[in-house]
């Protein structure tokens, strides 16, 4: 969790010193807040033993630029912290995400 709060406090860091676009920030920020919102959907849809968004869902919204909810989601709603396969599949896509971030700011 502290990781993603960096992250999010350094993009806007960055932004200020005009190195990349409000848009980028935004788009880490919204997407963040989806993606919280899908783990807690999937949380409550858990306990209620009812319908379960999907790993590859959860995936995917990390991957596009929703992880820092993500890891904000589990450490607040104790959510998907259990389950190795899916933290491993979560840190591959984070690292995914960061590269391609890099390349596009750092060409």
């Amino acid at each position: 969790m502290i990781f993603a709060i960096f992250f999010l406090c350094l993009l806007i860091a960055i932004h200020l010193l005009g190195f990349i676009s409000l848009k980028i920030v935004l788009l880490y920020a919204i997407m963040s807040l989806v993606t919280f919102c899908a783990f807690a959907i999937d949380k409550s849809a858990a306990r209620k033993s009812k319908w379960r968004t999907k790993e590859r869902t959860l995936h995917l919204l990390s991957l596009l630029c929703g992880w820092p909810g993500a890891l904000i989601a589990q450490k607040l709603l104790r959510h998907k912290t259990q389950k190795q396969p899916f933290k491993k599949g979560l840190f591959f896509v984070i690292i995914i995400n960061l590269l391609c971030m890099y390349a596009l700011l750092y060409p």
